[in-house]
């Protein structure tokens, strides 16, 4: 076997021999930790494909060392079938001479032909290990072929991404000396116009007006600095935060004050045990819906069929009565927030009532107010269609008194 002309394959079967483990794929990185590594990761893949050649190179010589060795073998096994084929044809001339010159050289071959084919087995078992080796190293260099291939494929691709990431970063770099460009052209026109306005205030204003400004400026600053700033301070500490505190301490003493406190804990009090009792009332009722509901659950396509239905019919019945119904209803707001509106001014005006001028009373007055007169008209038209439906049978009379007595038949005894 001519392995000179098979450097691809010793190289892949040295590759996956050695470096398995070696050849996996990298970890991924983020953008910018890419464009820190990709020089490194190349050096790396160039060093280990030296490691790669170099180990290559060695098992060149090894596998051509066994090459050698096993057409020794071929040799030698060649050699002894040779030397059995004589000593067979030896016996068959020692069968012919003699009797007891036969015997002794029949055993002498006998034992030596053993000899020579346990040798030949042995050269064959090492031959067919031999032979396994090296289908086995053909079956790696295919694999470590293929690995090779993609480890190139990898080592394009990194290339490439690294003349893209160089070609992004000459961009930004770019795009930074032009910012920066602008920043000092930005720089340098703000410095000017601030210069040019100097001038012209230094222009405008007379420069004994600007001394006697800033004198006045500096006099007015220590002015407040050494009086009004310690006056103001005693002040505050000593009139104003003094009355604070009184005032404090009287709102908290008042006795309406301490009422509404006590009121307020009371309330408080009273509102966390009724809260205690919903969340049971709560408890209980989700118990109840629970059972409700797996009673009712087998029902509820009956009845919503049946109130879809009738929905339906509803909606097709007020359908051209719709708009008049909302009419009817955005008047009825309008009136409401008016009388409200109204109520309230009539609360505010009086003085008794001014503190409970809230919205929320107006609105329950107000809506009390159009509940009793929607109710005082349904009772009067109630009144007035009942008078006029009541009318006298025929067989009723004015007086009681005049009542015809009422004939028994007569009995029969």
């Amino acid at each position: 076997m001519a392995l000179s002309t098979k450097p691809l394959i010793i190289f892949c079967v040295l590759s996956a021999l050695c470096f398995a483990e070696t050849t996996s794929k990298p970890q991924p990185h983020g953008e910018d930790g890419l464009d820190m590594s990709l020089g490194s990761i190349l050096s790396q893949l160039k060093s280990e494909i030296a490691l790669l050649e170099s180990r290559i190179d060695e098992r060149t010589r090894e596998l051509r060392s066994k090459d050698e060795k096993i057409r020794l073998m071929e040799k030698i096994i060649k050699e002894k079938s040779e030397v059995i084929l004589l000593l067979h044809s030896e016996l068959e001339s020692f069968q012919l001479e003699g009797p007891n010159d036969a015997k002794e050289q029949t055993l002498w071959s006998y034992v030596r032909v053993a000899e020579l084919e346990e040798q030949v087995d042995k050269l064959r078992k090492e031959v067919e290990f031999q032979n396994e080796k090296k289908n086995a190293l053909e079956a790696r260099a295919h694999i470590a072929e293929r690995k090779i291939q993609e480890l190139n494929f990898r080592v394009e691709d990194l290339q490439e991404i690294n003349k893209e990431q160089k070609a992004r970063i000459d961009e930004t770099e770019h795009a930074l000396q032009v910012a920066q460009e602008e920043l000092m052209k930005a720089n340098l026109q703000l410095h000017t116009m601030t210069r040019k306005s100097n001038k012209v205030q230094g222009e405008w204003l007379p420069s004994w007006l600007a001394v006697h400004f800033e004198y006045l400026k500096h006099h007015l600053l220590t002015l407040w600095d050494e009086c009004l700033r310690p006056a103001l301070d005693m002040t505050l500490r000593q009139k104003w935060i003094a009355k604070l505190k009184d005032q404090l301490v009287g709102c908290k003493n008042d006795p309406e004050v301490c009422f509404q406190t006590l009121f307020t804990c009371e309330f408080y009090h009273r509102l966390m045990s009724f809260t205690r009792q919903v969340i049971d009332l709560k408890e209980t009722a989700v118990l109840y819906i629970t059972e409700i509901k797996k009673f009712g659950d087998p029902y509820n396509n009956q009845v919503l069929n049946t109130i879809k239905s009738h929905s339906d019919k509803v909606s097709a019945v007020l359908k051209p009565y719709v708009k008049i119904i909302v009419r009817t209803c955005r008047d009825f707001i309008t009136a409401a927030s008016a009388l409200q509106h109204k109520v309230q001014l009539m609360l505010k005006r009086n003085e008794l009532t001014r503190p409970l001028a809230n919205v929320e009373l107006a609105w329950s007055a107000a809506s009390a107010i159009l509940a009793l007169s929607v109710i005082f008209l349904f009772t009067l038209y109630y009144c007035v269609s009942s008078k006029r439906t009541t009318s006298r049978s025929h067989k009723s009379h004015g007086n009681h008194l005049h009542r015809r007595k009422r004939s028994y038949p007569a009995s029969r005894y």
